[in-house]
């Protein structure tokens, strides 16, 4: 069964990984903690992002961090071979083995603001790994930048 986002949260559409880096200071949905979604796309689906595709190659989630800070952590990881990311040393690991889909890499994203619940950490980390899950039930596989 596909899973359902609880409280009519949505993840947001697609966008370039050049297009993050031109707005992540500005935009302030970046500026929160929440959800993350890493996808392959020659040209991405219109509207928000749907959740158990197999262009997904990441799910991931930052509760103490904002989404920007944990996304520039992951691409200093996997462009730049700095620490600060597994999921960042695993992608650049794959990528320089053409073992990731084709096309540019996208970003869609749920942020959860923390005033939404009192415990939206606990709601975040339930969320990341219920879509994992939920990909996993779906192609027998999770995204291939997820490890536990």
């Amino acid at each position: 069964m596909p899973y359902t986002l609880p409280n009519a949260l949505s993840f947001s559409p697609w966008i370039s990984k050049a297009r993050f880096l031109e707005t992540r200071l500005s935009e302030p949905s970046f500026r929160q903690p929440g959800l993350y979604l890493l996808a392959h796309f020659a040209t991405p689906p219109e509207g928000p992002a749907q959740l158990d595709i197999p262009e997904i190659i990441y799910v991931g989630e930052t509760t103490k961090q904002t989404i920007g800070i944990r996304l520039d952590q992951f691409f200093t990881s996997a462009d730049k071979q700095k620490s600060g990311h597994s999921g960042g040393w695993t992608y650049l690991r794959l990528s320089t083995g053409s073992k990731l889909p084709t096309g540019d890499l996208h970003i869609s994203i749920l942020p959860v603001a923390r005033d939404v619940a009192e415990h939206s950490g606990f709601l975040i980390k339930h969320i990341e790994r219920a879509i994992i899950w939920n990909i996993i039930e779906k192609l027998g596989v999770p995204p291939v930048c997820n490890s536990i």
